[in-house]
């Protein structure tokens, strides 16, 4: 039980390091479109920060990581490999 709650958070860090990452690279990218895709670029990068400060508070579940962070933001490397180590653990 606690090595699967262990794994788990291992994970919510490393999607929370990714959310950060795309957060940065959104950032960096707004600066050379134009007014109305850099305002989108924005608010993306805005809501991926805001996301990965979440992920800071507390542990979530399974459920809650993919369906909340994992999905919206297209982080399926991320949670392929958390399936595969969850397996591997049980």
């Amino acid at each position: 039980m606690l090595e699967g709650k262990l794994a788990v958070l291992r994970f919510q860090i490393k999607i929370k390091e990714e959310l950060e990452a795309l957060a940065t690279r959104l950032e960096a990218a707004e600066s050379g479109q134009n007014a109305e895709t850099a305002e989108g670029a924005a608010d993306s990068a805005s809501c991926a920060r805001e996301k990965a400060k979440e992920l800071s508070v507390e542990l979530k579940t399974i459920t809650e990581l993919y369906n909340n962070y994992a999905v919206p933001f297209e982080l399926w490397e991320v949670f392929l490999s958390l399936s595969l180590s969850l397996s591997l653990s049980l």
